[in-house]
């Protein structure tokens, strides 16, 4: 799911024209302190079978990090995030998502990177992704 999650993200056009490159999974190069930035992370996967032994849905949960230098760019990166989860009219082949859902949204006051006295601000966006196995 992480591949298609990266081509969710990397689709939505806002989005990339705010972070341009800077989505990656797991988590943000320590070296890299340009901003806004997007990094996730799948939580969780959840494979179901049917009694006939046929392939069932996949579910898989998500956590989206939206970072900026400030509270207005972190929630403005976390609403083009959305935009690129519920937009979606076909979702990509990899991983064989067919839906992503947005379940909340929360935020941070500050995120220090590293040791840097530099304060980031996060928004972080959850959602529930659904897929064949």
């Amino acid at each position: 799911m992480i591949a298609g999650l990266y081509e969710i993200l990397n689709a939505g056009t806002a989005l990339v024209a705010l972070v341009d490159t800077r989505i990656s999974p797991d988590v943000r190069n320590r070296n890299d302190a340009a901003m806004p930035a997007v990094a996730f992370e799948i939580s969780s996967r959840e494979y179901t079978e049917h009694a006939t032994g046929s392939s069932a849905p996949t579910f898989g949960t998500a956590s989206i990090n939206c970072y900026a230098l400030s509270r207005v760019g972190a929630e403005a990166v976390a609403d083009a995030v959305i935009d690129a989860i519920n937009g979606k009219s076909s979702y990509p082949t990899t991983d064989c998502i067919i839906e992503g859902r947005v379940n909340d949204r929360s935020a941070t006051e500050f995120f220090e990177r590293g040791g840097d006295s530099e304060l980031a601000y996060v928004s972080t966006v959850n959602i529930t992704l659904t897929g064949l196995s």
